[in-house]
Formats: C-alpha cells, sequence, structure tokens
C-alpha cells in the first residue's frame, strides 16, 4: 500500500508530530511506502494558512509521481492548508484525517467557555460575542480571533465536503466533532506510543520529584502548576519540579517563579531524547498535566504509566477520559490549584504501589500499544480503500 502523509509541520513540534513521524515507521515497517508532505518555513504566511496554490499544486505532483493509494492528512489548518486535499479529491484519492485537537469546533482550539468549563456550544457565531478562554484575550485581540473565526470557517466546508474519514484520539473529542460535524464519517482510534519500559532496575533511582512534560505555552497551565507548587512548599519546602519542555511561555515562568520565591524548587532539563526522557519518568513521583485547554489524549499520560509513574491531570477533555480508564491516573478540578496542591500531596504521603497494584493499569495499555495501533489503522485504511 502506498500512503501520503499531510501535516502543518515537519519538525517535533509536539504530539501531533511524534504520532505523525511514529506512524510512518509503523507502516514502513510493514513494508507499505509513506511519502510525507509539510509546509516549508520559507513559504509559510499568514494567507497561505487559509489557502495555498503552493501545496494544491506540490500536493498533486507527488499523487500523479507516488500514485498514492490514500491520503492520510493530520494538522492541516496552521500552515500548510487544506488545499492538498482538494488536489487529492481531483484525482480521487481516499482521504482521511486524525484530528489532533479542539480546534475544527473551538476557532479558538481551547474549547472552554467563559465560565471555565468546556464549551457545549461549538462553532458558530456564538464564537465572536463569547468571552471564552484562549492564548490571547481581551478587546485587542477580537480583529484575531475574528480573522481566525472565519479562517477556521473555510476550512471546515473544505473538509467536511472532501474528507472521507476523520479519526479521533479520544471518546470525548469523537463525541465533540460527531456534534460539530454531525454529516461526517467519524470513528474513534486510540493514539499509542511504545508501551514497553526498558529501563533496567539498576537505572531507577529514588522516585521524590514531581515531572512536567510538554511545550511552555499558555495553555499548557504551568503557571497553575506552579501556584500550586508554592503552596505546597509551605508544608514540603524541599519538593522538587522537573520541567522537561521549551516554549514561549518560559520567561513568563522563571519570572513568575521568582516572584513565587520558587526558583530554587524548579530544575529546568529542556527538550531531552526519548530514551533520556524515559529515564525522568521512572524517577518522577508523578508526572503532572495541568493544561488549561481541553486536550484531545494526552500523549505524556500514558508514557508516564508505562514507567509506573502515576499522573495528575485536570478533568476536563481526553485526559478526563484516560482517568476514568486507569487507576493510577488522578483528577483534580479544573485549573484548581488548591485541588491540585492537595492531590500533589497525597502523592508525596502515599506509598509506592507494588507490582501487583499496577498489573490491572498494565493490563489496560496495551490497549495503547504500537501494535494495537499498526493493526486497528490498517484495518481502517482497508475499509475505506474497500468503500
Amino acid at each position: 500500500m502506498k500512503i501520503l502523509l499531510i501535516n502543518d509541520h515537519g519538525t517535533m513540534t509536539g504530539g501531533a508530530e511524534k504520532i505523525l513521524f511514529e506512524t510512518k515507521r509503523l507502516l514502513e515497517e510493514e513494508n507499505h511506502e509513506v511519502r510525507i508532505l509539510t509546509a516549508e518555513k520559507e513559504r509559510n504566511s499568514q494567507l497561505t494558512r487559509w489557502y495555498s496554490k503552493y501545496y494544491y499544486n506540490k500536493a498533486k505532483e507527488i499523487i500523479e509521481e507516488f500514485k498514492p493509494d490514500l491520503v492520510h492528512v493530520h494538522n492541516c489548518t496552521r500552515a500548510i492548508s487544506p488545499s492538498p486535499i482538494l488536489a487529492a479529491k481531483k484525482k480521487g484519492v481516499p482521504i482521511l484525517m486524525t484530528v489532533h485537537d479542539f480546534g475544527l469546533y473551538c476557532p479558538k482550539t481551547w474549547a472552554i467557555y467563559e465560565d471555565g468549563k468546556p464549551c457545549q456550544f461549538g462553532f458558530s457565531s456564538k464564537c465572536l460575542t463569547s468571552k471564552c478562554k484562549a492564548s490571547i484575550e481581551g478587546i485587542k485581540a477580537y480583529p484575531y480571533h475574528l480573522m481566525k473565526w472565519t479562517k477556521i470557517g473555510i476550512h471546515r466546508e473544505i473538509l467536511q465536503k472532501n474528507v472521507d474519514l476523520f479519526l479521533c484520539p479520544s471518546q470525548t473529542l469523537t463525541e465533540y466533532m460527531k456534534r460539530t460535524f454531525p454529516k461526517s464519517n467519524i470513528q474513534y482510534l486510540q493514539n499509542f506510543c511504545d508501551i514497553k519500559n526498558e529501563l533496567t532496575n539498576k537505572e531507577e533511582k529514588e522516585r521524590k520529584d514531581f515531572l512536567f512534560v510538554g511545550r511552555l505555552n499558555k495553555e499548557k497551565g504551568i503557571t497553575t502548576l506552579l501556584l500550586a507548587l508554592s503552596e505546597l512548599l509551605k508544608e514540603y519546602p524541599k519538593t522538587k519540579l522537573k520541567i522537561a519542555g521549551e516554549g514561549e511561555e518560559k520567561e513568563n515562568i522563571l519570572t513568575l517563579a521568582k516572584k513565587l520565591n520558587i526558583e530554587k524548587n524548579l530544575i529546568f532539563i529542556g527538550r531531552v531524547n526519548p530514551k533520556e526522557l524515559n529515564l525522568h519518568y521512572s524517577q518522577a513521583l508523578a508526572v503532572i498535566v495541568p493544561s488549561i485547554w481541553m486536550e484531545a489524549f494526552g500523549l505524556v499520560t500514558i508514557e508516564s504509566l508505562r514507567n509506573k509513574t502515576p499522573a495528575i491531570v485536570n478533568d476536563v477533555g481526553g485526559l478526563a477520559d484516560l482517568a476514568e480508564e486507569f487507576e493510577h491516573i488522578t483528577k483534580y478540578t479544573y485549573n484548581d490549584k488548591e485541588e491540585l496542591k492537595e492531590k500533589m500531596k497525597e502523592a508525596l504521603n502515599q506509598k509506592k504501589s507494588s507490582s501487583k497494584e499496577w498489573e490491572k493499569d498494565m493490563k489496560t495499555l496495551q490497549k495503547y500499544s504500537e501494535e494495537n495501533y499498526k493493526q486497528s489503522l490498517l484495518e481502517v485504511y482497508s475499509s475505506l480503500l474497500q468503500e
């Protein structure tokens, strides 16, 4: 089988790119031919994000030369635009798309209404008047959000008319997508990771620090985490938080840490390779996922559990779904720093779970294995080709 993968970014920007490249690897292991089309940095502009004739022609050329059996789109609304989808449709190639966030449901992407609860309205003119949560807020941001709403509206029309199947990595995102694209074919297909823990007992050290893994962007909620940590330190002054990641909020994080007088309790380790990150997971007391937007899935939690490390997550979106499945994922109320502090306190006082106590979660984790994802995806491909 020949598969053309399409995505906005061709570098490791976030979870979507991780899934993109790992999907390519898994398909090639089964002797399928795979090509990837992503946006070129020098050709990116505000205009081409709406619609790019260049990427339409680029996709057309690849399709004519490579002759893919199907096109599998990942993200396409932030750089490359949906224009390659139109090229594939014109050539009669089946198209499926993995939805990696709530951006098609909510033009501000967060899907958190002005009352701080998950938005139940979805894409509509209401988005223009409501004060929903977003990375940029206030009256000065209105022109930006108006343009984004218009752009997403155009993209929604293109996608609904031309994508044959949408895949969503969590039950919550699947439900929301069915709500906003009622006439589209939408299915659940879980994300995945290499669930094998290759660390030896010799490498594992005493678990004593909390761990945050992810982009240092506003939506990832690290401000909430620092505020919770500052309160926790009044009772447990030796507590440390490791921060694995980089991003535009780093300077603001450092400023807040200084203001809260908790700099000495933070350990910045930056971006690290998968093997080193695996080691940090195995040494953590718990992994904190304090996102203040709706996460579509929460790959960090699965990577954490792989190392028999508990996770503390908010109670909305795909994170809440995972908390229902796994005993070692603890929920706290969305953006509630006081409750997060209490959950961290519980983690500090809780004795380490035995191997037997981890058995149920390790069994559930098999659902998110590479092999299970690969087989499920190939079944989806075969079904789409038979239609």
